[in-house]
């Protein structure tokens, strides 16, 4: 179920999970695509990733019920608070 974090949570994270070049944007995608399940992954650049960024997988993807969730500001799947970046999984 994806939820947003809480503001405090959102605040110690954002510093450190901002994309700054191409090649982490990559493998941000393809790092969503794995947390899917896909075992397949094709990453389309156009124009060198300037023009468009495609990312086609065979993952599970976004339920029904979370679509809407998807779309808002700091929302996961994964952590409930700051803390969760730290325990084991």
């Amino acid at each position: 179920m994806i939820t947003p974090l809480p503001t405090g949570s959102i605040q110690k994270i954002c510093a450190g999970q901002v994309i700054t070049d191409l090649p982490s944007c990559c493998k941000e995608l393809i790092e969503n695509s794995l947390d899917g399940s896909a075992s397949f992954i094709r990453l389309r650049l156009r124009d060198g990733g300037k023009e468009e960024i495609e990312v086609e997988d065979d993952g599970v993807g976004v339920t029904k019920s979370d679509r809407e969730a998807v779309c808002g500001k700091h929302t996961t799947s994964k952590l409930r608070e700051f803390d969760d970046l730290y325990r084991d999984e």
